[in-house]
């Protein structure tokens, strides 16, 4: 669907979006999407 890097831009939109989010819950996020 979408690389890698593109998870991970829209990670940082979201990170810009949020101001803050728990480094933990990032992690999470980023464990999740590589299982599937």
């Amino acid at each position: 669907m979408s690389d890698p890097e593109d998870r991970l831009q829209y990670a940082l939109a979201e990170l810009g979006t949020h101001g803050r989010v728990s480094v933990q819950a990032l992690a999470e996020h980023f464990h999740v999407s590589r299982e599937t």
